[in-house]
């Protein structure tokens, strides 16, 4: 976190306690006129191949995180929801 804190910086920018890794990433992308999609490319394919973030992004866009529903769950809720009600 050291390093992305460092070249916030270097945009101008400082980070609040408590800010995650991915928050201060798309601060950072939006500091530089990019879009702010750290961690957001969920078909595993990105088209910003000069980005600092790539590797880290693909690999967080594929990990699930903690209270992540998978798309099974969420299509189950879904018709769950359209039959109940």
């Amino acid at each position: 976190m050291q390093d992305v804190r460092l070249l916030g910086r270097k945009n101008g920018l400082l980070f609040k306690v408590g800010m995650t890794k991915v928050e201060a990433i798309r601060a950072i992308q939006l500091a530089e006129g990019n879009f702010d999609c750290f961690a957001r490319a969920g078909s595993g394919y990105c088209d910003q191949a000069d980005c600092l973030f790539l590797r880290d992004c693909l690999v967080r866009s594929q990990t699930p995180k903690p209270g992540d529903r998978t798309e099974k769950e969420l299509s189950s809720r879904m018709t769950e929801a359209m039959f109940t009600g």
